[in-house]
């Protein structure tokens, strides 16, 4: 606790001109993102029904990053953010609650020749989606709750190339370090994608070979991701298509089941609209997830579902780094195996400040 509070504790107290000597630029930022949610949970199970109030802290985080001046075109880079709570200040787990939950933290160079950096991240494919789900970290609306592969990985190690005619590849090698893992070689794990800019177009193409998801299925997956979205004034259209099966490390995370397997169909679109203040959002996604656990020694057992989602929203902005919102989301989600099916409705009213 001591050690990630001193490095917080100095960055806010030092004067602004210690960051501006012209060879070490760092940064102190940070983001407080707090929801009022009202849920409504119905399913086909008789007395399973929930609803109520509730308040969300939402990836709130605060965090410093920087650079500093090796040579004429080499730099030192670094960042370390951490997420606090603003609803109640830990982080509500029963079994670890924490004041501070690390984010993405790692050190590095870059240059001409690209950045490498070594630490914890968000993985390659993760961030191929740039903005396109505009209800990111809300109850409801992350694309998480029906798309596997939002995943922040430790032990990792990433390049990215310089960005040349619009196109930037990176490539994230995850090395599994726990008691037991069978991932031993560099590339036994990885995240890679390429991404292509130009004027309001973007488009990128990312995979997770054997990567534990960090949403949804949260086994080892192997994941294939195609991003596009375009800006046209005001207006903004984005979706996602992917699809995942089962990595070679699957059976690690499933109970040590053997001949198993998982297949993901899944996709999002949305879009945004800028009123003066206001933006006007939608969104829908879909999913359908086929499922087969055998069990050594047992019957192979085959479970198919499916799951829809849309949501809507409004932001009002009140400055550059402050705004009020609103939003509704609805997913609905079936089960096949055992003639399961559920729905939650969730709205909300939030804030967001950054600084």
């Amino acid at each position: 606790m001591k050690k990630l509070l001193l490095p917080l504790a100095i960055a806010a107290v030092m004067p602004a001109t210690a960051f501006a000597m012209g060879e070490t630029d760092t940064t102190f930022y940070g983001k407080m993102n707090v929801t009022a949610v009202n849920s409504n949970f119905e399913s086909s199970i008789e007395g399973t029904d929930e609803s109520g109030w509730n308040l969300n802290s939402n990836a709130s985080r605060v965090g410093f990053k920087g650079k500093t001046e090796l040579s004429e075109g080499l730099y030192a880079i670094y960042k370390a953010e951490v997420e606090v709570f603003v609803d109640s200040g830990i982080s509500g787990s029963s079994s670890d609650d924490q004041t501070f939950k690390q984010r993405n933290i790692y050190v590095g160079l870059s240059g001409n020749y690209g950045t490498i950096f070594a630490g914890r991240s968000d993985s390659v494919l993760k961030l191929s989606q740039a903005k396109v789900d505009l209800f990111g970290d809300l109850q409801g609306g992350d694309i998480k709750n029906w798309m596997s592969g939002e995943t922040r990985s430790s032990n990792v190690i990433n390049y990215s190339t310089p960005e040349m005619a619009g196109f930037q590849f990176s490539v994230m090698s995850i090395l599994g370090e726990d008691a037991g893992d069978r991932r031993d070689g560099l590339l036994d794990s990885y995240s890679a994608g390429l991404t292509f800019k130009h004027g309001g177009l973007y488009l990128a193409l990312a995979r997770d070979e054997n990567v534990k998801s960090g949403s949804l299925e949260k086994a080892f997956l192997n994941i294939n991701r195609f991003v596009a979205s375009y800006s046209l004034g005001d207006l903004t259209v984005g979706g996602i298509y992917q699809q995942a099966e089962e990595g070679d490390n699957y059976d690690q995370n499933t109970f040590d089941l053997s001949n198993s397997s998982y297949d993901e169909d899944s996709y999002m679109l949305s879009a945004s609209y800028k009123l003066g203040n206001f933006k006007l959002k939608a969104q829908y996604g879909e999913g359908e997830y086929d499922i087969q656990l055998a069990p050594v020694g047992g019957s192979v057992v085959s479970d198919k579902f499916e799951r829809e989602a849309w949501i809507l929203g409004v932001d009002y902005s009140l400055a550059k780094t402050t705004k009020i919102y609103t939003y509704y989301s609805n997913i609905e989600s079936n089960d096949n195996l055992v003639s399961y099916s559920e729905e939650d409705d969730v709205f909300g009213i939030g804030m967001e400040h950054k600084f």
